[in-house]
């Protein structure tokens, strides 16, 4: 999943953000909005956790039991921006990247998502994708964005298409009722 992970760190300009003194083993707390990422949740444990005040944060975990990368980012809610108009500009970075081989929308939805106890209006995408590393494995692609005060959380999951069937869904979003 090299390419894949390339990708997503790309997608989210890690340059533009000054890593925090967060260890792994810590919780960590974005101080402008005071979301906190657990150092793990289920078989995912963080990575990373950077923080730039005017740009937002960026967190990763992964979780070699699934086989599973997820990024989560808090992106700055400029005007009357909406999830839905974030979830495509996410979708038009992905897509500029062009690592990601016969790209196909499988669905797009607005649910409702819980966050802290509260549930919140979530705009999802599910896409496939062909790992463009010589394999030809069959990729999940699974994007999610709400809004939390002045922030969009902002996720990035991708996994192998067989564990679609094996709960990841579930897993995943066990990483967002953890967030605080």
């Amino acid at each position: 999943m090299n390419s894949i992970v390339f990708a997503v760190l790309t997608m989210m300009n890690l340059s533009l953000l000054s890593p925090t003194s967060s260890r792994p083993s810590d919780v960590w707390t974005h101080r402008e909005s005071g979301i906190s990422f657990p150092a793990s949740a289920g078989s995912f444990v963080r990575q990373a956790a950077e923080d730039s005040p005017d740009r937002g944060a960026h967190t990763t975990y992964t979780s070699d039991a699934l086989s599973t990368f997820l990024s989560v980012d808090l992106v700055p809610v400029e005007g009357g921006d909406s999830a839905r108009a974030q979830l495509d500009r996410t979708l038009s970075s992905v897509k500029r990247l062009d690592l990601y081989k016969d790209l196909r929308l499988l669905k797009r939805e607005s649910t409702k998502l819980k966050f802290n106890g509260d549930d919140v209006h979530c705009e999802r995408m599910d896409l496939s994708f062909i790992e463009d590393d010589g394999t030809g494995t069959k990729m999940h692609l699974m994007l999610l964005v709400f809004r939390r005060n002045q922030y969009f959380v902002s996720a990035c999951a991708t996994f192998p298409v067989p564990a679609v069937e094996d709960g990841h869904d579930d897993a995943i979003l066990g990483v967002f009722r953890s967030l605080r």
